[in-house]
């Protein structure tokens, strides 16, 4: 509902309403969507936790590569994938996706009608 007030209340002052998230093109994915596998992964199998890491690698920032490359190559439930495990889920929260633990208040960007 707050969303419906914010779109109304914008629109009454003849603002435009846009995010500044940008669209997720359908051949490559998305940093978040492909983080948020990883995170969501529920089974054991390392090969496949390898394989969705194989995907993030593809599109993550240069800040976590180191990250990722380190889990993996190690075995999932070792302290080696462990450690880096926290340095890319910190750097997730704190400096990246708001899908990723980040906050969930909506990015919002006013832009005039003309």
């Amino acid at each position: 509902m707050i969303v419906g007030g914010l779109l109304a209340g914008a629109l009454a002052l003849g603002l435009v309403l846009t995010s500044s998230t940008p669209g997720h093109a359908a051949s490559k994915p998305s940093y978040c969507a492909a983080s948020l596998a990883v995170d969501h992964y529920t089974g054991r199998s390392g090969v496949a936790v390898h394989a969705l890491l194989d995907r993030v690698l593809t599109v993550a920032p240069v800040e976590v590569v180191s990250f990722v490359k380190t889990m993996r190559a190690a075995p999932v439930h070792s302290a080696r994938y462990a450690a880096a495990n926290v340095g890319w889920s910190r750097y997730n929260t704190n400096h990246c996706c708001t899908c990723i633990g980040g906050t969930s208040a909506p990015h919002v960007i006013l832009t005039p009608i003309r």
